[in-house]
Formats: structure tokens, sequence, C-alpha cells
């Protein structure tokens, strides 16, 4: 049937991962850059379009964590072309992790401001500094996963360059006979 072996595994992982970053970012610009305009005009409220807002991000962050754990997989079977591109990958990968695991309880602090009762906002000038601050994580968690994007695609078109050159390579014994 499917002739499983390990450049099949890579194309498949690197297949999800691909998937996983474009639904989970995909729909963080989507939304932010048109659902919202157009449902508060829709709505005729920001307000009222924030109580949406305040639910698919939720949604939004799921993806993120799934996008992440498939990431984090198919960077540890990435062969990067030094080590310091590696660790700079690595360390992109904490820093997007770190972000979203902020974004998590910056969240709350924004969800803490909003009476979901009444729906209004119990401290507007305390709501609004820390919303701001939500949107400015989440922007520049956004510009780290494009850096890292960009990384990821970079060692996977060398390990494919590598993989093309080794299979038109002649197979030698240990003297260098072929």
């Amino acid at each position: 049937m499917f002739g499983w072996n390990p450049t099949r595994l890579r194309e498949l992982m690197r297949l999800a991962t691909f998937w996983a970053i474009a639904i989970w970012q995909g729909g963080f610009v989507f939304y932010s850059g048109f659902v919202v305009k157009i449902g508060a005009w829709e709505l005729k409220s920001d307000l009222e379009q924030g109580f949406i807002t305040r639910r698919v991000t939720l949604e939004l962050e799921k993806l993120g964590w799934i996008a992440l754990a498939i990431w984090a997989i198919t960077l540890w079977g990435t062969r990067f072309s030094r080590r310091s591109s590696a660790i700079a990958a690595a360390l992109l990968w904490c820093a997007i992790l770190a972000f979203h695991l902020g974004l998590h309880f910056q969240w709350h602090s924004v969800d803490r401001l909003l009476d979901v009762t009444s729906r209004s906002l119990k401290d507007p000038e305390a709501f609004y500094q820390t919303h701001r601050i939500f949107l400015w994580a989440a922007s520049l968690q956004w510009l780290l996963v494009g850096i890292l994007s960009g990384v990821t695609r970079h060692a996977w078109q060398r390990e494919n360059r590598e993989l093309v050159v080794s299979e038109t390579q002649p197979v030698t014994d240990f003297a260098g006979q072929p």
C-alpha cells in the first residue's frame, strides 16, 4: 500500500506543519483584518463585536497550541545547515510559545474587565490599556511566526537539495568503489 519511509514521514510532517500554521495564522489575519471591522459595522458597536471576538480568540488560541506542537516535532526532525541556525529556530519557537502563553493570561486580564451580563466594560480605561497590550503581543507573535516560517522553509529547501544530491550519487563501498 504505502511504502512508509523517513522521506514520506518527513513530507507528511512538513505538510501538517504548513497547514497548522496556515490555519492558525490565516485565521488570525482574516479575523483581525476583516471580520472585526465588518462585525462592528454590522452590529453598529465595537463593544458587541468585542464580545464575539472574546470567544473567537479562544478558538484561535487552541489552533495555536496545535500548530506549535506540530511545529516543534517538525523542527526537532529538521536538519539545519549550522548549529547556530538550529539554535535560532529553537529560540524563535520558544519566543512564540512564550507569547502564546502570555496571550493566554492577557486574555483573562482583558476578560475580567468585561461584564458579560450587562454587555459593558467594568473599567473602560483599564480595558483599553490591557486590550492594547494584548493586540501588541499578538502582533509581535505574528511577526515571529513569519520569521520562523522563513527559517523553517529555508532549512527544508536545503534538506531537499541534500536529498537530491545524495540520491544522484552512486552508491560506493568503504573503499570508494561502486
